[in-house]
């Protein structure tokens, strides 16, 4: 879905490229400004960046009043709820959301999405007022975050990513290599999850027909983990190495070594897909809203997985938020 008034999507908003990342391209000429302001005073520059920033921030409110507000007001199940959208605020490789709910007395939930090494990550924080919801209003509104996710291309959501692998309360990063789980203290080691722009099934298929490429193993992390497993072997850390480049290799060895032993600490019964794998088909969008005007119950939400909604008996582990 486009937000942006040059045609960008979310991720092509927060994403560094030639013809992407309106929002880092903005902050960076302001930074540049900012260094100038010695001998060059503030003037018609700075005001047209900050302009253009809050031209970004309208598109998206625009954006979440849409795509998110908008099925929910015309939902039976939902009730009328007053619901609306707050405060943009623009980071440097994220935008965060405030969602005002029925509550004047709970404080306002955050949407937010994150650009994380060409993924993009959403999660909510502060959800207080949601997860307060009845059980019937509460899978509405996960139904219309499934259909509102899918419209800003969401790669995988942080509350799905925390059930579905074992991080127990330890920060953890999604990098170039995959979802990297810090260790907690110096016994605890580092942990990696490999990420895949494909379902499993098909990798599976796609290595089965070049075999002779990659000896069979997944080409989407396989060349890139390999290049820095070998780079690393060349330098590995020592007291002349920075803590990041320590850091890199000890991530690049663990990258390597889950890839040949196919040994991932994921929960019993757990699979690593991702939110971006399960697609939602225009004709079950339609039934799940006509079955919601009829009254009757719809589903939790559109996807497969682990609610897109932390639950307040849930664990809550420690990001990199």
């Amino acid at each position: 879905i486009i937000i942006g008034h040059h045609g960008e999507s979310m991720l092509g908003l927060l994403k560094p490229g030639f013809h992407s990342g309106t929002v880092p391209k903005l902050y960076g000429k302001l930074r540049k400004l900012e260094r100038r302001r010695d001998w060059s005073p503030p003037g018609k520059a700075q005001r047209k960046h900050k302009l253009a920033l809050h031209h970004v921030e309208l598109a998206v409110h625009r954006f979440v009043e849409r795509d998110l507000v908008a099925p929910l007001a015309g939902s039976k199940a939902w009730g009328g709820l007053p619901l609306h959208v707050g405060h943009v605020h623009l980071g440097g490789n994220s935008v965060s959301i405030e969602l005002h709910g029925p509550s004047t007395d709970a404080p306002p939930a955050h949407l937010v999405f994150e650009e994380q090494s060409g993924w993009l990550v959403a999660s909510i924080h502060h959800a207080d007022w949601i997860t307060q919801l009845d059980s019937s209003r509460r899978d509405v509104f996960q139904a219309a975050l499934s259909g509102f996710y899918k419209h800003a291309a969401v790669d995988l959501v942080r509350e799905q990513v925390e059930v579905t692998i074992e991080v127990q309360r330890r920060p953890y990063d999604v990098g170039d290599h995959g979802i990297v789980v810090w260790p907690g203290s110096a016994a605890d080691p580092i942990a990696i999850f490999p990420l895949h722009r494909e379902p499993a099934a098909t990798q599976t298929n796609n290595n089965n027909n070049n075999n002779n490429n990659n000896n069979g193993q997944p080409n989407t992390l396989n060349n890139a983990q390999n290049n820095a497993h070998n780079n690393s072997d060349n330098q590995k850390p020592s007291q002349e190495m920075s803590q990041a480049q320590a850091d890199a290799a000890a991530i690049a060895r663990v990258a390597h070594d889950t890839q040949n032993t196919g040994q991932l600490p994921i929960k019993p019964g757990q699979s690593l897909d991702l939110f971006r794998h399960f697609p939602i088909f225009w004709n079950q969008w339609v039934q799940t809203w006509e079955s919601d005007h009829r009254g009757e119950a719809i589903p939790t939400q559109l996807v497969q997985g682990p609610p897109l909604v932390r639950l307040p008996n849930d664990d809550s582990p420690s990001t990199n938020k």
